[in-house]
Protein backbone atom coordinates (compact mmCIF):
# COMPACT_ATOMS: atom_id res chain seq x y z
CA UNK A 1 0.00 0.00 0.00
CA UNK A 2 1.51 3.57 -0.66
CA UNK A 3 1.72 6.11 1.77
CA UNK A 4 -0.02 9.34 1.70
CA UNK A 5 2.33 12.48 1.32
CA UNK A 6 1.19 14.00 4.81
CA UNK A 7 2.90 10.18 6.12
CA UNK A 8 6.06 11.11 4.56
CA UNK A 9 6.29 14.08 6.32
CA UNK A 10 5.08 16.71 3.74
CA UNK A 11 3.86 20.09 4.88
CA UNK A 12 0.34 20.36 4.94
CA UNK A 13 -0.22 23.02 2.42
CA UNK A 14 1.64 21.12 0.09
CA UNK A 15 -0.18 18.14 0.79
CA UNK A 16 -3.37 20.60 -0.10
CA UNK A 17 -1.92 21.54 -3.12
CA UNK A 18 -1.41 18.28 -4.36
CA UNK A 19 -5.19 17.00 -3.27
CA UNK A 20 -6.59 19.90 -4.89
CA UNK A 21 -4.85 17.71 -8.24
CA UNK A 22 -5.67 14.52 -7.37
CA UNK A 23 -2.60 13.59 -6.43
CA UNK A 24 -2.70 11.61 -2.78
CA UNK A 25 -0.73 8.94 -2.55
CA UNK A 26 3.16 8.58 -3.12
CA UNK A 27 4.89 6.29 -5.97
CA UNK A 28 7.38 4.05 -4.53
CA UNK A 29 10.63 6.88 -5.08
CA UNK A 30 8.63 9.67 -3.57
CA UNK A 31 8.24 7.26 -0.42
CA UNK A 32 12.28 6.22 -0.48
CA UNK A 33 13.69 10.20 -1.05
CA UNK A 34 11.21 12.20 0.38
CA UNK A 35 11.66 11.80 4.36
CA UNK A 36 15.36 11.57 3.93
CA UNK A 37 15.57 14.63 1.70
CA UNK A 38 12.83 16.49 4.12
CA UNK A 39 16.37 15.59 6.55
CA UNK A 40 18.36 17.57 4.66
CA UNK A 41 20.02 14.24 3.90
CA UNK A 42 21.62 13.95 0.36
CA UNK A 43 19.31 11.76 -2.05
CA UNK A 44 20.49 10.42 -5.18
CA UNK A 45 17.57 8.41 -6.70
CA UNK A 46 16.81 6.31 -10.06
CA UNK A 47 13.48 5.43 -11.52
CA UNK A 48 11.82 5.41 -15.20
CA UNK A 49 10.50 8.22 -16.51
CA UNK A 50 6.79 9.34 -15.82
CA UNK A 51 7.63 7.65 -12.10
CA UNK A 52 7.56 10.64 -10.09
CA UNK A 53 10.78 11.84 -9.45
CA UNK A 54 9.94 15.52 -9.82
CA UNK A 55 7.73 15.39 -6.61
CA UNK A 56 10.32 13.18 -4.83
CA UNK A 57 12.98 15.45 -4.68
CA UNK A 58 10.71 18.91 -5.49
CA UNK A 59 9.00 18.86 -2.32
CA UNK A 60 11.42 18.79 0.08
CA UNK A 61 13.43 21.03 -1.84
CA UNK A 62 10.63 23.62 -1.92
CA UNK A 63 9.79 22.46 2.04
CA UNK A 64 13.44 23.54 3.10
CA UNK A 65 13.69 26.47 0.78
CA UNK A 66 14.04 29.89 1.98
CA UNK A 67 13.14 33.69 -0.46
CA UNK A 68 16.00 34.05 -1.59
CA UNK A 69 18.15 36.98 -1.83
CA UNK A 70 19.12 39.02 -5.21
CA UNK A 71 21.24 37.15 -7.30
CA UNK A 72 21.75 34.85 -4.65
CA UNK A 73 19.65 31.41 -6.04
CA UNK A 74 19.27 28.99 -3.09
CA UNK A 75 18.25 25.85 -5.00
CA UNK A 76 19.37 24.61 -8.34
CA UNK A 77 18.12 22.22 -10.58
CA UNK A 78 20.24 20.93 -13.40
CA UNK A 79 18.81 19.09 -15.90
CA UNK A 80 19.87 18.45 -19.77
CA UNK A 81 17.18 19.16 -22.16
CA UNK A 82 15.04 22.26 -22.68
CA UNK A 83 11.89 20.10 -22.62
CA UNK A 84 13.05 19.26 -19.07
CA UNK A 85 13.60 22.42 -17.67
CA UNK A 86 10.44 23.78 -18.82
CA UNK A 87 8.56 20.52 -17.60
CA UNK A 88 10.55 20.70 -13.83
CA UNK A 89 9.50 24.12 -13.93
CA UNK A 90 5.53 24.25 -14.15
CA UNK A 91 5.16 21.27 -11.92
CA UNK A 92 7.24 23.33 -9.23
CA UNK A 93 5.29 26.58 -9.90
CA UNK A 94 1.96 24.76 -9.48
CA UNK A 95 3.14 23.50 -5.89
CA UNK A 96 3.94 27.09 -5.06
CA UNK A 97 1.64 29.26 -6.86
CA UNK A 98 0.00 29.98 -2.96
CA UNK A 99 3.28 31.19 -1.05
CA UNK A 100 5.24 33.24 -3.56
CA UNK A 101 7.89 30.99 -4.54
CA UNK A 102 10.38 32.04 -7.59
CA UNK A 103 11.07 29.00 -9.63
CA UNK A 104 12.99 30.43 -13.37
CA UNK A 105 13.77 27.90 -15.93
CA UNK A 106 16.85 28.74 -17.93
CA UNK A 107 18.03 27.34 -20.97
CA UNK A 108 18.44 28.18 -24.52
CA UNK A 109 15.83 30.05 -26.25
CA UNK A 110 14.80 31.95 -23.25
CA UNK A 111 15.35 35.76 -22.79
CA UNK A 112 18.73 36.19 -21.14
CA UNK A 113 16.79 39.76 -20.19
CA UNK A 114 13.82 38.26 -18.41
CA UNK A 115 15.66 35.74 -16.59
CA UNK A 116 18.41 38.74 -15.42
CA UNK A 117 15.41 41.13 -14.00
CA UNK A 118 14.14 37.81 -12.01
CA UNK A 119 17.14 37.25 -10.80
CA UNK A 120 17.91 41.08 -9.77
CA UNK A 121 14.61 40.50 -7.75
CA UNK A 122 15.41 37.03 -6.56
CA UNK A 123 14.64 33.62 -7.42
CA UNK A 124 14.40 31.17 -5.19
CA UNK A 125 15.28 27.89 -7.72
CA UNK A 126 16.55 28.10 -10.69
CA UNK A 127 15.92 24.88 -13.14
CA UNK A 128 18.63 25.11 -16.02
CA UNK A 129 20.06 23.70 -18.79
CA UNK A 130 23.94 22.85 -18.54
CA UNK A 131 24.71 25.59 -21.69
CA UNK A 132 23.17 28.20 -20.30
CA UNK A 133 23.99 27.86 -16.67
CA UNK A 134 27.50 28.16 -17.54
CA UNK A 135 26.62 31.19 -19.73
CA UNK A 136 24.64 33.29 -17.30
CA UNK A 137 27.34 31.88 -14.70
CA UNK A 138 30.29 33.55 -16.94
CA UNK A 139 28.38 36.80 -17.22
CA UNK A 140 27.84 37.56 -13.80
CA UNK A 141 23.75 36.98 -13.30
CA UNK A 142 23.98 35.12 -9.93
CA UNK A 143 26.49 34.05 -8.20
CA UNK A 144 27.25 30.40 -6.86
CA UNK A 145 29.79 31.17 -4.59
CA UNK A 146 28.05 32.06 -1.62
CA UNK A 147 29.43 28.95 0.70
CA UNK A 148 25.83 29.29 2.89
CA UNK A 149 23.93 28.52 -0.92
CA UNK A 150 26.64 26.01 -1.77
CA UNK A 151 25.27 24.32 1.42
CA UNK A 152 21.65 24.62 1.05
CA UNK A 153 22.40 23.30 -2.53
CA UNK A 154 23.91 20.16 -1.47
CA UNK A 155 20.83 19.59 0.47
CA UNK A 156 18.56 18.08 -2.40
CA UNK A 157 19.94 18.78 -5.82
CA UNK A 158 18.37 16.71 -9.17
CA UNK A 159 20.21 15.23 -12.14
CA UNK A 160 17.81 13.99 -14.57
CA UNK A 161 19.57 11.25 -16.72
CA UNK A 162 23.31 12.05 -15.27
CA UNK A 163 25.44 9.69 -17.52
CA UNK A 164 23.78 10.65 -20.92
CA UNK A 165 24.21 14.28 -19.73
CA UNK A 166 28.10 13.57 -19.17
CA UNK A 167 28.47 11.53 -22.24
CA UNK A 168 27.38 14.77 -23.88
CA UNK A 169 30.14 16.46 -22.86
CA UNK A 170 29.29 18.92 -20.06
CA UNK A 171 31.01 18.47 -16.84
CA UNK A 172 31.45 21.82 -15.85
CA UNK A 173 28.27 22.45 -14.56
CA UNK A 174 28.18 19.11 -12.84
CA UNK A 175 30.99 20.26 -10.81
CA UNK A 176 29.37 21.49 -8.20
CA UNK A 177 27.06 18.54 -7.43
CA UNK A 178 28.37 17.10 -4.27
CA UNK A 179 28.98 13.20 -3.46
CA UNK A 180 26.04 12.61 -2.46
CA UNK A 181 25.60 10.53 1.59
CA UNK A 182 22.88 7.68 0.29
CA UNK A 183 21.78 5.84 -2.92
CA UNK A 184 18.53 4.50 -3.13
CA UNK A 185 16.93 2.94 -6.11
CA UNK A 186 13.20 2.24 -6.82
CA UNK A 187 11.85 -0.31 -8.79
CA UNK A 188 8.71 1.88 -9.69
Amino acid sequence: MSLSFAELGVPEHFVARLKSRGIETAFPIQEVCIPDALQGLDVVGKAATGSGKTLAFGLPLLARTEPARPRKPHALILVPTRELAAQVQKELAQLTEDKGRRILAIYGGTSYHTARKALAAGVDVIVACPGRLEDMLEQGAFDLRDSQWLYNMRKVIELQLLQSSLNAGWIYPVDVVPDAKCFRQSSG
